[in-house]
């Protein structure tokens, strides 16, 4: 699956979906139809409903599924993730650290393609990176 990722920073002024429409939306854009767009909204704002923001990228005839993630508690790492286009979907809350702590993350997984197409793991459980860095999450 590929994942084309932006980030609504503190320092956007426009609105989200303008930002969307801009960034990663614009005629001027052009990605496969099944590149999910993610957008982390790394701003403390107040966004408009799921039926809303899906309303306002309608017209912009893209087939892309637009995911938006954000934090929804400023006190605990709790985020919410929802597809807002071309439908509804994925509308789900999780505690960040309780779902990083479930996954007993043990290392790094690399996919390198083989022949045919074919995806050969390569684990390298001494490499150390761990996933959510960027969301602002410490290492433990």
């Amino acid at each position: 699956q590929e994942i084309e990722v932006v980030t609504y920073e503190k320092h956007s002024q426009e609105s989200i979906i303008d930002f969307l429409r801009r960034t990663k939306l614009s005629p001027t854009k052009s990605y496969p139809k099944d590149t999910a767009i993610l957008c982390y909204v790394a701003k403390n704002i107040i966004i408009p409903s799921w039926s809303e923001l899906h309303n306002n990228l309608k017209d912009t005839h893209k087939e892309n599924p637009v995911i938006i993630l954000g934090q929804t508690n400023k006190d605990k790492e709790i985020y919410t993730i929802c597809q807002i286009h071309p439908t509804i979907a994925l509308i789900t809350e999780f505690d960040l650290l309780k779902k990083s702590y479930n996954k007993k993350y043990l290392g790094v997984l690399r996919l390198q393609t083989g022949t045919g197409k074919k995806l050969n793991p390569l684990y390298l459980h001494k490499e150390k990176h761990y996933p959510f860095e960027t969301l602002g999450v410490k290492s433990l």
